[in-house]
């Protein structure tokens, strides 16, 4: 279990090589082992025999103990803590990662240094004592901010190592006594940072009172669901080292601590923080999954901890949702995009095009400019960008009629199809946020998808009215067909923060979860794809159906630009022969898809 080899690599130039099993060590074995090395080489250099007193209690006697323990009244007290503070939570964490996630991962890990200034952690640890707190809790309740702020989710759970010492007699044994404990960050409410940090203490503390109980047997007990390629409970590790092996002085020898290189990763994320200097502030590092995210994505997630910790503590009962966490570089960048600017009316066409804050203003605009330029084309037909504004301007009327306004859901089953593009428009020409719902879903997840986002219609193009009427929700449903063109766009008083549209995660991870999107934040999205590709005069095939958030750069920089969307039922489902033939029969000259589908086309 224990190694050691002496490499000597010049005179006065030596380095030990210590390699210490995890099954029979743990991080304050490393200190107890160091400061017991220094005193024996001291001794030894005096001729002396071992100054090291013998031990009362040994690994073994500990070991029986908890075994004891586990047979224990005591052990049952402690599940059952973990049962209550874990109660409803299925411990899967929604990080946006830069690759999709595998079933198998590869556990090839990166390494990313940060530093904390000395300012800052100081100013950190004296807010932590003013609140009755430790550093330890305002640091974790900052990483569980920054991971919350990542994920959209407002129930953190972030594992986080113990030392387990709790009696003085073990405190000089060399031993694996550390446990790891399920810390779970309650976010919701959106509360401010100091609520926040009474919030973690609580847990914390009562946490800390309930360590005995090994983590495998938190698991089991819990009958927590596994995932293939997640760890249970917490994918995330947050690490306050205070009991490093660090160096011991050695008599007449300058010596320095080397820890190793490691390239693997146990976990998605893992914050190491706790050599503190006077001047220079506290050091750690990020490790993180190179299977999952780019190193400058680590980069950027240290300066934004970094950041969020300084908001936080400039005013910690801000509400954490206004905590920056861009630098001022950064918000610099992001602004050049554009602002978006207030949306005010869309009275009419030429007034819509004179504020470009909403998605449908862009269309509109487009459509008073290029009146009779191709929109929409499907198998036997085709739209104009006048038709289609009649059309839409027609729907969202009716849907005004039936109280659709800002802020209003409208759900609408979707293919993909004219029929589909018109409900979507009319939505947001009535100023609703559309909820796209995909009719192969079964009538659980859409009835869920519906009560959920409090859709007040459900808008169906002809071809799925019988599949709307299957669901039995009471919800108004109203066919895209069953309203007359208008000339003139609804009246509509409507800002850049209103929602655009609502579209949900799959549920892979536990229930659906619906992402809101402003219009100030679609409207740059669609400008965004406008500043780098050329979407005039192009006919784009339609890849990514409307529930996939892919698709709104597809439907409106084309809508924006005066070019022609190209919709058939199943384009993924099309053969290379079979793709060539439609594409020259629609004269299409663009297609936006993923690599997998292009390497299937291209292979077969």
């Amino acid at each position: 279990m224990l190694r050691a080899t002496l490499l000597r690599l010049g005179r006065d130039h030596h380095v030990l090589v210590i390699a210490l099993h995890h099954i029979v060590s743990d991080a304050w074995s490393l200190g107890v082992l160091m400061r017991e090395l220094a005193q024996l080489y001291d001794a030894f250099c005096d001729g002396r025999t071992s100054p090291l007193a013998d031990l009362p209690v040994q690994f073994p006697d500990a070991v029986l103990w908890q075994r004891e323990l586990a047979q224990e009244r005591r052990a049952s007290a402690q599940l059952a803590f973990w049962h209550q503070a874990l109660a409803g939570c299925t411990g899967l964490l929604d990080l946006p990662t830069d690759r999709p996630r595998s079933s198998a991962p590869l556990g090839r890990g990166g390494r990313q240094p940060l530093l904390l200034p000395a300012p800052l952690i100081n100013g950190v640890a004296e807010l932590a004592r003013r609140e009755g707190a430790t550093l330890f809790m305002a640091l974790l309740a900052a990483f569980q901010c920054l991971l919350a702020r990542y994920s959209g989710q407002d129930d953190i759970v972030v594992g986080t190592p113990v030392a387990n010492r709790g009696a003085a007699e073990l405190e000089p044994l060399i031993g694996l006594f550390v446990n790891t404990l399920p810390l779970r960050g309650d976010l919701s409410g959106d509360p401010s940072f100091r609520q926040l940090l009474a919030r973690t203490k609580a847990h914390c503390l009562d946490a800390l009172d309930h360590a005995e109980a090994p983590l495998e047997r938190i698991v089991d007990e819990l009958r927590i669901e596994r995932v293939p390629g997640r760890t249970p409970l917490f994918q995330t590790m947050f690490v306050l080292q205070n009991a490093s092996g660090g160096s011991s002085p050695l008599r007449g020898l300058a010596s320095e601590w080397i820890e190793p290189e490691l390239h693997t990763a146990r976990f998605e994320l893992t914050l190491s923080l706790g050599e503190i200097d006077a001047e220079a502030g506290m050091s750690g590092v990020l490790d993180y999954d190179l299977d999952l995210f780019e190193p400058a994505t680590a980069e950027r997630m240290t300066r934004q901890f970094e950041t969020l910790l300084r908001a936080a503590l400039a005013d910690p009962d801000r509400p954490l949702s206004q905590l920056c966490l861009l630098s001022g570089r950064e918000r610099s960048e992001l602004l050049q995009l554009g602002d978006g600017g207030a949306v005010t009316t869309a009275a009419a066409a030429t007034e819509a095009a004179a504020t470009e804050s909403c998605l449908y203003a862009l269309f509109a605009q487009q459509a008073a400019l290029t009146p009779d330029a191709v929109a929409l084309v499907e198998p036997g037909r085709e739209l104009s960008y006048a038709e289609l504004l009649r059309r839409t301007n027609g729907l969202g009327q009716r849907l005004q009629a039936l109280g659709v306004g800002p802020e209003v859901r409208v759900a609408v089953l979707t293919d993909r199809s004219a029929e589909a593009i018109i409900a979507v428009l009319g939505v947001l020409a009535a100023g609703g946020a559309y909820v796209p719902l995909d009719p192969a879903h079964p009538d659980e997840r859409l009835n869920f998808l519906l009560a959920d986002a409090s859709a007040q219609v459900l808008l169906a193009p002809p071809a799925w009215l019988e599949r709307a009427r299957a669901l039995g929700n009471p919800v108004t449903l109203l066919s895209t067909d069953a309203v007359a063109d208008a000339d003139t766009a609804p009246v509509v008083a409507l800002t850049e923060t209103h929602a655009a549209y609502v579209i949900y995660t799959s549920g892979s991870t536990g229930l659906p979860k619906g992402v809101v999107v402003e219009q100030r934040g679609a409207v740059n999205l669609v400008r965004g794809f406008m500043a780098r590709h050329d979407f005039v005069g192009q006919r784009l095939l339609m890849i990514p159906p409307l529930v996939f958030d892919a698709s709104v750069g597809d439907v409106f920089p084309v809508l924006a630009s005066g070019s022609a969307l190209v919709l058939h039922p199943t384009p993924t489902e099309l053969g290379p022969s079979e793709l060539e033939r439609f594409c020259r029969d629609h004269q299409v000259t663009a297609i936006d898809a993923p690599a997998a589908l292009w390497r299937r086309w291209s292979e077969g």
